[in-house]
This record gives C-alpha cells, sequence and structure tokens, in this order.
C-alpha cells in the first residue's frame, strides 16, 4: 500500500486561515480583505482555491491589516496573534522573532536557503544585512 503525504500542508493550513480571517475580521468579504491589505481581489480569491499561495510580504501585508502574525497566515504553527502584543498584555518587552520552530526552520531554509548560504562567508556587517532581510521576511522588528 502506498504511503500518502501531505505535501500541502502549509498552503492548507494557509487557505483556512485565510478564510477564519475574512469570516470573523472582513465580514466574510474577499472584497474588504483586498481592500484592508492593500491586495487584488483576484489573488485573495486565488490564494482560498489554492492555485497560488501568498508571498511572505502578501502575507505580511494581510496579516498586518488584521493584526495577526504573518507565520501564522501562512500555515506555521504559532500563535495568531504577533508575540509584541501577547507581549504587551504580559507587561514584558521581548524583542525575540520566535525562529526556534523547528517546522518553521525547516520552510525557511527549504525556500529561502540562498540566505544562509550568503551567512557563511558574509563579514559582520553582511551578516547584519542578512539577519535584517530574514526578519523582515518573518515579520519581525528591525532594529
Amino acid at each position: 500500500m502506498e504511503k500518502k503525504y501531505d505535501l500541502n500542508s502549509y498552503e492548507q493550513n494557509s487557505r483556512e486561515r485565510l478564510k477564519y480571517v475574512i469570516d470573523h475580521y472582513c465580514g466574510g468579504s474577499q472584497q474588504r480583505l483586498a481592500e484592508m491589505a492593500n491586495v487584488g481581489k483576484a489573488s485573495i480569491s486565488q490564494y482560498l482555491n489554492g492555485k497560488n499561495s501568498p508571498s511572505n510580504l502578501t502575507a505580511k501585508k494581510i496579516a498586518d491589516a488584521v493584526n495577526v502574525d504573518p507565520a501564522w497566515i501562512m500555515g506555521f504553527d504559532v500563535p495568531m496573534r504577533k508575540k509584541q502584543e501577547l507581549d504587551a498584555e504580559s507587561g514584558e518587552k521581548s524583542t525575540d522573532i520566535s525562529v526556534n520552530d523547528e517546522q518553521f526552520r525547516e520552510y525557511m531554509r527549504a525556500h529561502y536557503g540562498m540566505l544562509f548560504d550568503l551567512m557563511d562567508g558574509a563579514t559582520p556587517e553582511e551578516r547584519k544585512q542578512i539577519e535584517g532581510i530574514a526578519k523582515l521576511i518573518i515579520g519581525g522588528d528591525k532594529e
């Protein structure tokens, strides 16, 4: 018997989460989400139909529009709300961007391996620039 693999788990989670965002933050309207995030309605429709997945930039736009974590929009196993918000509720200050999740690291290495490759021969200044790019990709604050 052939073993089945769920190769689209990130995409499936992302679609389900976009549906949740539309239902709970946009009154069930794809158009409303498109306007809030400054993203084309056709793009939102394609994400929901599984024809495309949101880019990191688009996921960040959507997440910022509804105040959730971009990694959550992308389907990762992270809290829905941004870490900074959760820290604000507890009164603690944190700049940790929570990249210790193994699933997230695997995704980043698979899709952004060039950033890891660039780190090998980079000067300290170049490393800071690469780290800044990585933080922007995952929605962390750039210091």
